[in-house]
């Protein structure tokens, strides 16, 4: 099954069909032939890339682009933007909207995954980053920022109400003293992520930390990371790891950095 999302987004049915087609053997194809359409169905989607056909029809071709980066659910979304020669005048203004890529039509068919691929793994090497960087230890003894402080007392707070199916941004909120639309604009600018995407995947790195290292089954894996049920945890874990949990096997072991890590292998 193919886990990745991409939201096309182009008004030339033909063009749409050829990019869909082609893409579609590696992705999900989400097509759309007008912005509005797309924009009503991103959130739901909640895709890895968008690809934006600029149109000649619109008066600011720039403004789907802003519009994507104006939304909290969204805004992180690497966008790969497709325009014409005569279009030239809107790369600029795409690129300042917040355009990752800009390419001009026509191109080799054979350019456009290896962008794919680039735009998808650059956005994620940076979320794993970042992921990183919040992972703080409570015990360090150094003095850290403001930001690193409320960044710490969230992930006390995750982790200690991991297996509280109600955990949601406003319990986080409330915990911080700051309201949701003020937690919202705090996380997104410092790692780039929704305060419920990350709680989301916060709680998806401790189960796969605990099947990997066989400390309860998938059963019990799901009750203590705070999932309703398991077929929704094996759907999310999916999502975010390509594969369910009853696929995985943990057999490889190394040490890293002083720690065994298991490495997943996927099952037969």
């Amino acid at each position: 099954m193919k886990s990745q999302v991409i939201v096309l987004v182009e008004s030339i049915e033909s063009f749409r069909n050829i990019l869909g087609n082609h893409l579609g053997r590696n992705y999900q194809i989400k097509p759309f032939n007008g912005q509005e359409h797309a924009l009503m169905h991103l959130e739901q989607l909640n895709p890895q890339l968008i690809i934006y056909g600029v149109s000649s029809d619109t008066y600011n071709p720039e403004s789907f682009i802003e519009e994507v980066r104006q939304r909290l659910q969204v805004r992180h979304i690497p966008i790969i933007a497709l325009y014409s020669r005569s279009q030239s005048e809107c790369v600029v203004p795409c690129y300042r909207a917040g355009a990752d890529v800009c390419l001009e039509k026509p191109f080799g068919l054979e350019i456009l995954p290896e962008v794919v691929d680039m735009a998808i793994r650059n956005r994620e090497l940076a979320y794993h980053y970042s992921m990183r960087k919040v992972m703080l230890p409570d015990h360090c003894m150094v003095k850290h920022s403001d930001e690193e402080v409320l960044l710490i007392r969230m992930n006390r707070f995750i982790r200690d109400n991991l297996d509280n199916v109600k955990l949601h941004v406003a319990c986080v909120a409330e915990e911080l003293a700051m309201s949701v639309s003020q937690l919202d604009r705090k996380i997104v600018r410092l790692i780039g992520v929704t305060p419920k995407q990350y709680i989301r995947d916060y709680r998806l790195k401790v189960a796969f930390e605990m099947l990997a290292e066989h400390q309860a089954n998938i059963t019990e894996v799901a009750a203590l990371t705070g999932f309703k049920n398991v077929s929704y945890f094996s759907t999310k874990f999916r999502q975010r790891y390509g594969h369910s949990p009853s696929q995985f096997k943990f057999p490889m072991h190394v040490v890293h950095g002083g720690h065994q890590v298991n490495y997943p292998q996927i099952s037969a």
